[in-house]
């Protein structure tokens, strides 16, 4: 009898120890994976931000009104309206003005002051009051030609995502 003891006492040590092994291996696995997953994420980040400065235009609608300047100092203007034709101001045409951050491919933007520059013909015009529960922009592409960014937002508990193309050159 004393021997079945032994071995039953000898099983629940060994399981305890295996349960104890089990966990440590669990754990060094959770770390290094979270480890290497703030590499990756580390490196996809990684930007040249001196590409990042200047003016940008987008080339869906009129160029001459449609772009953002991104200045090395965090000042921000993006200039935008709904023309496609330069030469046809149907829409009004905005300026804000903000300052900037860039933390790895992430902008967030200061509070801005939104002026009209060129008064429409058509009485819509680009709405400057927009509430947004939550606006990020990620770059997600950075050449010394081309940028593009994903926009992600939410308003209205709806949460939007569009992908915006930007040049340097506005042709």
């Amino acid at each position: 009898m004393k021997r079945v003891i032994k071995n039953g006492k000898i099983r629940k040590k060994m399981n305890k120890n295996r349960i104890l092994l089990m966990r440590i291996i669990s754990l060094i696995v959770i770390i290094s994976s979270i480890q290497s997953c703030s590499e990756l994420n580390d490196e996809d980040l990684d930007i040249d931000v001196s590409l990042f400065y200047g003016k940008w235009y987008t080339r869906e609608r009129c160029t001459d009104q449609n772009y953002k300047v991104s200045k090395e100092n965090g000042e921000f203007t993006h200039r935008f309206s709904l023309n496609k034709n330069c030469n046809i101001d149907t829409f009004d045409v905005k300026e804000s003005y903000s300052s900037y951050v860039l933390s790895g491919n992430e902008i967030s933007y200061g509070s801005s002051n939104i002026e009209t520059i060129i008064e429409g013909t058509n009485d819509t015009s680009v709405t400057d009051e927009v509430n947004f529960e939550f606006y990020v922009e990620r770059i997600i592409e950075l050449t010394e030609e081309q940028m593009t960014i994903e926009i992600e937002s939410k308003t209205s508990g709806v949460t939007n995502k569009k992908i915006l193309y930007l040049y340097r050159s506005s042709n």
